[in-house]
């Protein structure tokens, strides 16, 4: 009991320290201008007091889900606000604007969703799949890119095919390369993995399946709001993301990036307004005169503009911090906290490669005295959210870092570590 209440005092100690920047912040929305002045760890400081994240405890699981900052909170309960005393109808096709820019696409080319799993089910359902095709998956899928295609694999008789793949950038092209076979139409891979934070080569994986004739479906879950991401660089056909984790928007939003080529291969399941550029149902035989000639044709309907009024503030909280700027501070982080987790390898072993090019902002390690459930729910009652990575049979725990994690807090979480396990 005296360790926990030492760990948490060490923890409201750094939050204290920071908040003394109220004096920029004062606990009210202030725009990522507001601190332009300043630099360096006084920056970041500045900025981490922009979210309503509880003093005494640590966020480290943002790979789940990502609190968002105050100015996408008020964007969020002022439009509410107007909505509700105006009853304006629309206003989510803004955010189809910020992603394009976040992302380098054409606002043409996004799909607003739900989440994540919502696009990878518009892109499996969409594909013009028959009994026997095969599609290519990781033993590392989150359940959201593995049900759509066991789903579809149990209706239309898709097969599919589990790799277990390296943890190198060579190894998984390698595996992938060899795991074709002449059935082989789809290949379906997280940008990063939602079980240790493993990145993969996607633009190289696209130039593969280009050269084999072949679809690539990335989950990038984990990709907007982490990392720079450049739709034309990738060359990617589709580009399925979501904004309650990295972004740090609303929870319910997501995007599909559909390149204004590849739309006509993926056809709607689902329709509604907006899915068409017309229809007759007047004449002697109803007809479909075509569908809408944007990716608009995918989400349909009346949607809860206030989410995505919400997610258009989150992309605008990253485009002016800039987008390559949160992913190295991301990162910095997670390669402190890396080498921190290697001084500790008699107590954790370390489950991602040392290969800078497969790294993100996650870490997956295994405790190697103590169940990692025990582990996991140890630190919790210490301060600090992890999440419990059961899947793929790792038995292990996700550490995530975003731009209001800092290096003090990582110390503490390595101390906590040191006594616990």
């Amino acid at each position: 009991m005296a360790g926990r209440r030492n760990f948490i005092k060490k923890l409201a100690a750094i939050s204290v320290g920071s908040m003394s920047l109220k004096a920029y912040a004062k606990i009210a929305p202030k725009s990522v201008s507001h601190f332009e002045t300043l630099t360096g760890e006084e920056y970041w400081n500045a900025l981490r007091t922009q979210f309503t994240l509880k003093p005494e405890k640590v966020y480290l699981n943002n790979g789940t889900i990502g609190p968002s900052p105050l100015v996408v909170q008020q964007a969020l309960i002022n439009s509410i606000e107007q909505i509700d005393s105006s009853c304006a109808y629309g206003g989510d096709d803004i955010a189809r604007e910020g992603i394009s820019k976040l992302i380098n696409c054409q606002k043409e080319e996004i799909a607003l969703t739900h989440n994540t799993t919502e696009g990878l089910n518009i892109i499996c359902w969409g594909l013009p799949l028959k009994k026997g095709d095969e599609v290519i998956l990781t033993q590392h899928e989150h359940v959201g890119n593995i049900m759509p295609w066991l789903n579809r694999a149990e209706i239309d008789g898709i097969k599919l095919k589990f790799i277990k793949t390296g943890r190198t950038t060579t190894e998984v092209l390698n595996q992938l390369n060899d795991s074709i076979s002449r059935k082989t139409r789809v290949i379906s891979v997280p940008h990063v993995s939602c079980t240790i934070g493993q990145k993969y080569p996607i633009k190289a994986i696209q130039k593969l399946c280009k050269e084999k004739g072949i679809w690539f479906v990335p989950d990038g879950a984990h990709g907007a709001g982490s990392m720079h991401l450049d739709m034309q660089d990738l060359d990617v056909d589709c580009y399925v993301s979501c904004g309650h984790k990295w972004l740090l928007g609303p929870k319910g939003t997501g995007f599909v990036f559909i390149k204004k080529g590849f739309l006509d291969t993926i056809k709607p399941t689902y329709a509604g307004a907006y899915t068409d550029s017309g229809f007759d149902i007047f004449s002697t035989h109803p007809i479909l005169k075509g569908y809408n000639k944007t990716a608009h044709r995918f989400d349909y309907g009346t949607k809860n503009a206030s989410l995505f009024i919400g997610l258009n503030e989150a992309t605008n909280f990253h485009l002016n911090i800039g987008t390559k700027k949160v992913e190295e501070r991301c990162l910095s982080l997670s390669k402190y906290l890396f080498t921190k987790l290697e001084t500790l390898e008699s107590q954790v072993q370390i489950i991602n490669s040392n290969e800078q090019a497969s790294r993100s902002s996650m870490i997956g390690f295994v405790p190697k005295s103590i169940d990692y459930k025990t582990l996991a729910n140890k630190l919790q009652d210490n301060g600090f959210r992890v999440r419990q990575v059961p899947e793929a049979n790792l038995n292990s725990i996700r550490v995530s870092t975003h731009i209001y994690n800092n290096f003090e807090q990582l110390d503490v979480f390595c101390d906590a570590i040191k006594e616990i396990g």
